[in-house]
């Protein structure tokens, strides 16, 4: 909830086309040890991800959840609890949080959809289809990224079938392959 507040969908995302805003979710729950239905596990872990729209600095966000990891381990109390259930045991005993950061953070990118190769790509693709859909995916390109930031009018473009991307059995048709080529042709006839 914090995380949607300090990093509430941004203006850019619709005009990008963007289908969902930057989000912090669990994933996968871990616990080692066997227990009983009516106890709770000692350990329990908890995996998840960061998307993030390239509006956002990653760096920013990496700091703001390690800082809201620390303050609710400062005050584990204020975390809501059954009544009879506490973080804090009459012994001292402790409730804590431990945030690993597994890999990254890696920066997404947006394409600049106002440069010379977003509009020869989007002319071309017109000519060859008869349409120019754009679409955005939450996601990292980490060298993708730095090639744009070191100045390259970076597009990104692909010609399969859409709803087959990172499915089992990805396909694609030769004749989208085709058009691709043709639209890649004309790309470089239209900047050159």
């Amino acid at each position: 909830q914090t995380f949607n507040t300090q990093f509430p969908p941004h203006p850019l995302e619709k005009e990008y086309g963007y289908r969902c805003s930057s989000n912090f979710k669990p994933t996968k729950i871990v616990y080692t040890e066997q227990n009983g239905i009516n106890q709770f596990p000692e350990v329990v872990t908890y995996q998840g991800d960061i998307r993030a729209t390239p509006f956002y600095d990653p760096q920013e966000i990496k700091k703001f959840i390690t800082d809201a990891v620390e303050m609710l381990n400062n005050d584990i109390e204020s975390i809501p609890a059954y009544p009879n259930f506490k973080y804090v045991l009459e012994d001292g005993s402790r409730g804590t949080l431990k945030l690993n950061w597994i890999f990254g953070p890696y920066a997404g990118m947006a394409c600049d959809i106002n440069s010379p190769g977003f509009k020869a790509l989007a002319s071309a693709t017109k000519e060859v289809t008869g349409d120019m859909k754009t679409f955005a995916e939450l996601g990292s390109l980490p060298l993708v990224a730095d090639m744009r930031n070191d100045g390259f009018d970076l597009q990104i473009i692909g010609y399969g079938k859409r709803e087959a991307y990172h499915a089992n059995n990805e396909f694609c048709l030769l004749s989208d392959m085709k058009k691709g080529f043709t639209i890649l042709t004309k790309v470089i006839s239209k900047l050159n």
